[in-house]
């Protein structure tokens, strides 16, 4: 038998029984997101294939359904895949929340927030600092704030690593993020696989780092800050981003097979993966973005900021 069937016959094989396994409830559904995260290991099995199947070293193409074998192998059982039982259907909320009063004398405010299934919206407010009201399956968020010298640090971990909650579950839960709006904001944000609307424009941004994978984002930035650095890391999501008609923008890509639309920046190339606003040097607000991206859908355009909600 060659290599290639092989390697084919082993993959029809690894989809067949997973597919099993999430209908009989031995598996999980977020196996898929993760089997998607290793995409790239195809590329790589066919590659070696290539390289030494008509070589003196053919025994090396074998390699390649080990490859395919082992990425299923690793989603199944060293991903937290297999299902646990007894796990409770309930949805349960909690609210977790900082006061103005509690974050009174902060310079600035970092909050790093991982969320792992669901749906999230997050947006301003001026009625407290932080405000979390939170759906979930079985083992409550954590949730932490501290201050030291004027910077405030608040973190939600929607328990993205335990992998305790099933995808099928976890979609029914709708969760809303309030973030104040007195003071500069750095924003780090880890999606899993979630629907997120994230709602920027009265804040006072200075930082956004995403990393999502299997993902439905939209971003709306502001006008409150002259200078924003905004990076996004993404797997296999939608992804929209609105800037405000003024603001110039840089942006630096590396996307690979994911499809980029920005015709409405009217930026030009001034290096390589690398665009700008022709105004970019000389204008009051400017915003930075990197993005770096597996198989997406990314779309960036300007709103007018006078017309509220878009």
């Amino acid at each position: 038998m060659n290599a290639n069937r092989l390697r084919t016959g082993i993959f029809l094989i690894g989809i067949g029984v997973i597919f099993l396994g999430n209908t009989l409830g031995y598996l999980e559904w977020f196996v898929w997101s993760d089997l998607l995260r290793l995409w790239p290991m195809i590329l790589i099995a066919i590659g070696i294939e290539m390289v030494f199947k008509r070589s003196s070293l053919s025994f090396f193409s074998y390699l390649s359904p080990l490859l395919i074998a082992a990425c299923f192998i690793y989603v199944i059982y060293d991903g937290g895949a297999v299902a646990e039982k007894g796990i409770s259907t309930e949805i349960r909320q909690a609210t977790f929340s900082v006061s103005n009063e509690e974050a009174s004398g902060l310079d600035s405010l970092k909050i790093d927030l991982d969320l792992s299934l669901g749906d999230f919206d997050i947006e301003s407010t001026n009625e407290a600092a932080f405000t979390g009201e939170i759906e979930f399956y079985n083992k409550e968020p954590k949730f932490k704030f501290s201050k030291e010298e004027g910077i405030g640090k608040i973190s939600l971990d929607y328990d993205h690593n335990s992998r305790k909650f099933r995808m099928r579950q976890g979609k029914g839960c709708h969760s809303t993020i309030f973030i104040t709006d007195k003071v500069p904001l750095e924003l780090s944000i880890d999606a899993g696989v979630v629907d997120l609307a994230v709602d920027l424009s009265n804040i006072q941004l200075a930082r956004l780092d995403m990393d999502s994978g299997v993902s439905d984002v939209m971003i709306r930035f502001g006008d409150k800050s002259d200078h924003i650095k905004a990076n996004f890391d993404i797997g296999v999501s939608d992804l929209s981003v609105y800037i405000p008609e003024g603001t110039a923008v840089r942006l630096h890509r590396d996307t690979g097979l994911a499809s980029v639309s920005y015709r409405d920046l009217g930026l030009v190339k001034v290096s390589k993966e690398t665009y700008e606003s022709p105004n970019y040097g000389t204008a009051e607000r400017t915003i930075d973005i990197e993005v770096d991206a597996g198989i997406s859908d990314i779309n960036l355009e300007y709103y007018d900021s006078g017309r509220g909600k878009i």
